[in-house]
């Protein structure tokens, strides 16, 4: 019973350490002028994604769009952006949940969400948005997206998930041993 009680302090500690960095998140950039990596309020969704597991990342994703949303804080729900962040969020649970942190496992995982994962965001913003598009076809608008992306916006998107993943791993550890959890990790 003592290692289910553990369990549950620490997926308590990992929802409202995320909900409350989330707010803070959400509010920072109303009063402040403050970096990208900190309004795009990532670090809290991968906290969830590597804690909790990919699935628990996609349900926090939808919960945060809806409460900060419904408060009036959010910016309103864009499916395609929400569509985006949950696949970011099973992604990064898959790679990381129950995973030691490992220089190999980090540099890929920000290569393949900077670099593979952002056609999507493209790919959901053309199915959503193909009546705005006029007579340009789906490939011809993702290949001009993404050599655009590759000439001016990738920077920022790598800094954004290498510092995300980076400090959602050292808060997740901080609960562990908080909480004294024995990881079960694998390779």
């Amino acid at each position: 019973m003592e290692i289910k009680k553990k369990e549950i302090v620490r997926i308590v500690l990992v929802v409202l350490l995320s909900m409350v960095m989330s707010g803070i998140t959400a509010i920072l950039p109303i009063y402040f002028a403050v970096p990208k990596v900190i309004y795009a309020n990532s670090v809290p969704t991968i906290l969830v994604s590597m804690s909790l597991g990919p699935l628990a990342g996609a349900a926090y994703t939808i919960l945060v769009s809806v409460v900060l949303n419904n408060i009036g804080i959010g910016s309103g729900t864009i499916i395609y952006v929400l569509l985006f962040q949950i696949l970011e969020a099973v992604v990064i649970g898959t790679c990381w949940y129950k995973k030691n942190m490992h220089i190999m496992r980090y540099i890929l995982t920000v290569v393949l969400l900077t670099f593979l994962l952002k056609p999507f965001s493209y790919l959901f913003y053309y199915l959503f948005n193909r009546a705005n598009m006029g007579e340009k076809s789906f490939g011809s608008y993702i290949m001009e997206m993404y050599r655009n992306y590759l000439s001016l916006g990738w920077k920022d998107t790598i800094l954004l998930y290498a510092t995300g993943i980076f400090a959602a791993y050292v808060i997740m550890r901080g609960i562990d041993i908080i909480t004294k959890r024995e990881r079960e990790e694998k390779k």
